[in-house]
């Protein structure tokens, strides 16, 4: 995130993998951070301004939004969204998950 200018303390990174496909433009550069539960809701604030991310919804076992987009100050374009496994169901509760799963992903070939 920090290459990209979105620095955060409240985002901790956690790997960075080339993902291959065989599919035509699939292949991707895939960031997964990790966000702790005391600062899911305001990360998810930042998610919805900065890239008009949907809210958090829980749907079956856990939390996801929608995926948002933003173009770097590398001048690519990313999508970014949250999400991740949690039993807790409730959003006044955010704060007792562990963690969520923060993703962005650059795709190689643009249209």
């Amino acid at each position: 995130m920090n290459r990209l200018g979105l620095q955060r303390p409240d985002v901790e990174f956690v790997s960075c993998n080339r993902i291959h496909s065989p599919d035509p433009g699939m292949e991707r550069l895939e960031a997964i951070y990790r966000v702790k539960g005391k600062d899911i809701a305001k990360v998810e604030d930042w998610l919805v301004r900065f890239a008009k991310v949907s809210r958090l919804k829980f749907a079956c076992c856990g939390w996801e939004t929608r995926e948002g987009e933003f173009t770097g100050r590398d001048g690519a374009r990313y999508t970014i969204g949250m999400g991740g496994e949690a039993r807790v169901s409730q959003r006044s509760e955010l704060a007792k998950i562990p963690f969520l799963n923060l993703y962005i992903t650059h795709y190689l070939y643009e249209p």
